[in-house]
């Protein structure tokens, strides 16, 4: 004679669709690799994907300032100068999110990135601190 627990195992997986697959709620998403940017925040420079050095287009913030949104992917880092001052982040390209909130005058504002080689990155600024 089976078991009658076994019996009801099998009955509730074939229900309930047992499966040794992961479930869509299990799954990861795939990594992000572009920047984006957040609803409800005017913006300033939309997101562009680069490798290498470049310089971002120039902005004018009308709020208290501007959030920079970066993420780097590869080996080495990336360098943001602000502004042609001697101001600069360094991240690693690790793929992760980086936000930089700057105060700033409401004059025209410039961004240059170095990118160490290896490195694809995306980025983009909105007005205001997000």
């Amino acid at each position: 004679m089976r078991s009658p627990v076994l019996l009801a195992v099998v009955l509730v997986c074939a229900l309930s669709g047992c499966s040794s697959q992961p479930s869509h709620d299990d799954a990861q998403p795939p990594p992000r690799e572009d920047v984006v940017l957040p609803e409800g925040h005017k913006k300033l420079v939309p997101t562009v994907r680069r490798t290498g050095d470049a310089t971002l287009p120039a902005f004018t913030p009308q709020a208290e300032g501007y959030t920079l949104f970066l993420r780097c992917n590869g080996k080495g880092s990336v360098t943001v100068k602000y502004n042609e001052e001697r101001d600069v982040d360094t991240w690693p390209c690790d793929g992760v999110l980086n936000r930089s909130k700057v105060y700033a005058d409401k004059g025209r504002q410039q961004l240059h990135v170095s990118a160490d080689d290896g490195t694809t990155w995306s980025a983009g600024v909105v007005d205001g601190l997000a």
